[in-house]
């Protein structure tokens, strides 16, 4: 219509055209926390993924709690159309690993406990409940795998130190003489315990009747033991010996190592042969040592062998009858082979009968007659 009032008619055709139809799909519904999903637009020409802010068709995403997910599609004719999906996120479980010792002593076993999930996986020993027990052989770093009722998995660790055992070693003298001690020493640890005995000292000193093994066991500061034995040899000393006469040169029947004489139980310096020739009386013994040094203890003695040693070489001395009118019997007997002189005396120490006995040895019987000289107390000596 016009200033005139004159009207008129003019047409316009508008094309009207649909949206377009946007569909948006997710490769999970439902995952775990840290994991991937993978967005899927379609029905349209370009997208837009919000609150992500992608412009792709496909997209992926990480959500970290759980999120609805807008897509805008537009088409060729710039129309627009929106759709959304969804993801729950569930959190990972609380897993945690934990050990009834962070140390132990190689041989010994260690209980893993695991707690937060519904079903364990351990590594490396490859179990799969919640407590398990491990000896390991070395230090061991162990890996828990958790899964709970939604399928989400995490993990912890807990390393186990093995300890290894000390290295126990024992000094001391393994080698006595009966009645001799020895000192014993243990080495490699912090405390000790030894047996027999119960001793807790580091050495110990003891001085066995009869050859012995000791055990020692260590302990060191980790808490780890081991043991180690000792054996101590009691030796056998050499017999008790004896001695043989032949004139001055005395002679021990044992043989040992060595040899000590003594006179009248004294050292008798330098004198360790298994010989000794007497040069004075008195009363001689002699002692064998082996090697070790252990001593047979002394012989018996030899009194005055310059002489006639009265025990072992006059085997008996008698006059029958006695007392007599001066006639008798004269008996006696020697072992060993020797010049001998028998001589009889009178109270004035004169000599009224003697003779002598050359190379001599065994008995002697003899009829003496002595009436000339008249009654008194007469003696009878026999020397060599």
């Amino acid at each position: 219509t016009d200033a005139n009032g004159c009207v008129n008619t003019a047409t316009q055709l508008i094309a009207l055209n649909p949206n377009p139809t946007v569909t948006a799909t997710i490769s999970s519904n439902t995952v775990c926390a840290g994991t991937s999903v993978t967005l899927t637009g379609t029905g349209a020409s370009t997208y837009d993924w919000q609150p992500i802010n992608l412009q792709t068709a496909n997209a992926n995403d990480i959500p970290v709690a759980s999120v609805t997910y807008t897509l805008t599609g537009t088409d060729a004719n710039g129309c627009t159309n929106t759709d959304m999906v969804s993801v729950i996120v569930n959190a990972l479980p609380f897993v945690d690993a934990t050990a009834s010792n962070n140390g132990v002593c190689i041989g010994s076993s260690v209980t893993l406990n695991g707690t937060g999930a519904i079903t364990f996986v351990w590594q490396p020993i490859n179990q799969s409940t919640a407590t398990v027990t491990d000896s390991p052989t070395a230090t061991t770093t162990y890996t828990l795998t958790g899964t709970d009722v939604n399928g989400c998995v995490n993990t912890d660790t807990i390393t186990v130190a093995v300890y290894a055992a000390p290295t126990i070693s024992v000094t001391g003298n393994n080698l006595i003489c009966p009645g001799s001690s020895t000192t014993l020493t243990a080495n490699g640890a912090l405390t000790y315990s030894w047996l027999p005995g119960g001793q807790t000292t580091t050495s110990i000193t003891d001085a066995p009747a009869a050859s012995s093994t000791y055990t020692v066991t260590g302990t060191d500061a980790s808490g780890c033991s081991a043991s180690t034995t000792y054996a101590v040899t009691v030796d056998t000393p050499p017999a008790v010996p004896s001695i043989t006469i032949n004139g001055t040169l005395l002679t021990s029947t044992v043989t040992g190592t060595s040899y000590q004489w003594f006179l009248n139980g004294v050292p008798i310096a330098g004198e360790t042969g298994q010989t000794h020739i007497v040069t004075q009386t008195g009363s001689y013994t002699v002692e064998v040592y082996n090697a070790n040094g252990c001593a047979s203890g002394q012989s018996a003695p030899v009194n005055d062998p310059l002489g006639i040693a009265t025990v072992s070489d006059i085997d008996f001395i008698n006059v029958a009858p006695n007392p007599n009118d001066g006639h008798f019997m004269l008996n006696f007997s020697v072992s060993k082979t020797d010049n001998y002189t028998l001589e009889i005396h009178d109270v004035l120490g004169q000599v009224v009968y003697s003779e002598t006995l050359l190379n001599f040895n065994g008995k002697f019987s003899k009829e003496i007659d002595l009436r000339i000289f008249g009654k008194g107390m007469y003696s009878i000596s026999i020397g060599n």
